[in-house]
């Protein structure tokens, strides 16, 4: 693992973080190329094709709408609730193409295609704008080329996964796939914010960061990036799980705390 670790350019405490940011990009792009070869497919199907141009036109308007409208919900500085939120959202409007599609209504598909569209643009920038909270500018040079190694590999393996799955589970049953692989992302984003934040059991990276890390590093480590990780979190927690996770706040707080019991056992038999 350290020999692999090495080959790719990890620094001590950074691999799950590498992992995780890798696996984001893997499993959103793997599901983009499978949803988005299943939308084409459903498009062109019911769609006469003279009138692409047209589309192209209200694609380009479109586009430009919502990446303008992400771009300034991004620039604010609570970002960091957005990058969790907006894989959930994404996934919603997803699966509400796929019920959409289920009627047949003629409509659908160009409205399925336009906003296929928009949501393989946002989350391209979700997905990079994610990278780039979790990296620095030193870590980026070193990790965005592995990221966009699982990027290109997710393509690759949607592609092959559309021609293996679609005879059996029909186009329109790909982009449900799609909208799991933004869930599941959003879990990872999560994850990710835990690692930086380096809260139990994401925190293993510390040990070996801190043995190596110049005193203005350790510095920023205790200072910045531990206090950023748990704010993201309280903020994903806030705008997306409060409401739902309130009725059972009593029962998640005995879970956490007996998790943490078991955690601290298992480091004091480690130590003895």
């Amino acid at each position: 693992m350290n020999r692999a670790a090495a080959a790719l350019g990890l620094l001590p405490g950074e691999t799950t973080l590498a992992v995780t940011v890798t696996a984001v990009m893997l499993l959103t792009s793997t599901g983009a190329a499978m949803g988005g070869a299943a939308t084409d497919a459903l498009f062109f199907a019911h769609f006469d094709v003279a009138q692409l141009p047209l589309m192209y036109v209200a694609l380009g308007a479109v586009t430009l709408a919502f990446t303008l409208a992400v771009s300034a919900l991004l620039a604010r500085p609570d970002r960091a609730r957005l990058y969790a939120a907006i894989p959930l959202a994404l996934g919603l409007v997803l699966v509400l193409e796929r019920v959409l599609v289920a009627t047949g209504a003629p409509w659908v598909f160009p409205a399925i295609w336009l906003a296929m569209n928009v949501v393989a643009t946002l989350q391209g920038i979700v997905t990079w704008g994610v990278a780039s909270s979790l990296t620095d500018t030193r870590q980026a040079k070193r990790l965005f080329p592995l990221f966009n190694a699982g990027r290109i590999g997710g393509s690759i393996v949607g592609g092959f996964g559309t021609t293996a799955l679609a005879g059996v589970l029909h186009a329109e049953n790909l982009i449900p796939i799609w909208a799991a692989s933004l869930v599941a992302a959003f879990a990872l984003i999560a994850c990710g914010f835990l690692v930086k934040a380096a809260a139990v059991p994401f925190h293993f990276w510390l040990a070996d960061a801190y043995a190596v890390a110049p005193t203005p590093a350790a510095i920023v480590f205790t200072g910045v990036m531990s206090d950023l990780g748990i704010y993201a979190v309280a903020r994903i927690y806030w705008t997306v799980f409060q409401a739902p996770l309130e009725p059972h706040v009593e029962g998640l707080r005995a879970v956490l705390v007996g998790f943490a019991v078991v955690e601290l056992l298992q480091q004091l038999v480690s130590r003895k």
